[in-house]
């Protein structure tokens, strides 16, 4: 059975599969795929990583449940490994794709992973580093508490007085803040009498 969108390659008596991976950082967007060589697809140029790119199960549930995976990029030298940690990474896009190198140089790829980099970890060796890259499921945002308070000062933060953008036909503030909460600190303790 073969899922929508997936590559028609794979309903092929024979697949040349391949992996790979790319990681939103600072200076774009860097690829690693599990081939020799560069490999540019969906607008992205991977680099050949061979066997030293491995990944952890991609799992799914009957239920909504935020499943993330581990890649592992094996023997970097220790300035391409060092290199992963001068990186802003948190909470940066990450997507894995599987795909099918039948008709090259035309590729046909299929996503079956996208999440955010939780967080990197290096294990240095005698034989080169070994770099395992974090990726949390987008549903792992879900399971975070939401800490809001109901007062002014609250309100005043999402909501703030906005004016028009310079020569604008327009004066004065477009929307003023909202001030339903501006009251809540004086009726907290107020005693009120029925009759």
């Amino acid at each position: 059975m073969s899922r929508a969108n997936s590559p028609s390659d794979f309903t092929s008596d024979y697949v040349q599969v391949f992996f790979a991976v790319n990681f939103q950082v600072d200076e774009g967007t860097v690829g690693f795929w599990t081939g020799y060589g560069d490999l540019t697809f969906g607008g992205i140029t991977y680099d050949g990583a061979g066997e030293l790119l491995s990944f952890s199960e991609v799992r799914e549930d009957n239920e909504i449940s935020a499943n993330g995976i581990t890649v592992i990029l094996a023997g970097l030298d220790t300035e391409s490994a060092d290199l992963a940690l001068d990186q802003s990474y948190q909470y940066r896009k990450s997507e894995l794709y599987v795909g099918s190198l039948n008709n090259y140089p035309t590729v046909q790829s299929y996503k079956i992973f996208s999440g955010l980099i939780d967080k990197i970890s290096i294990n240095d060796g005698p034989e080169g580093s070994t770099v395992s890259i974090f990726i949390e499921n987008r549903l792992i945002d879900l399971e975070r508490p939401r800490v809001l308070h109901y007062t002014h000062e609250e309100q005043k933060a999402f909501s703030p007085s906005r004016t028009n953008p310079p020569n604008s036909p327009f004066s004065g503030p477009i929307i003023p803040a909202d001030l339903g909460l501006q009251n809540i600190g004086s009726i907290q303790d107020k005693q009120i009498v029925w009759k």
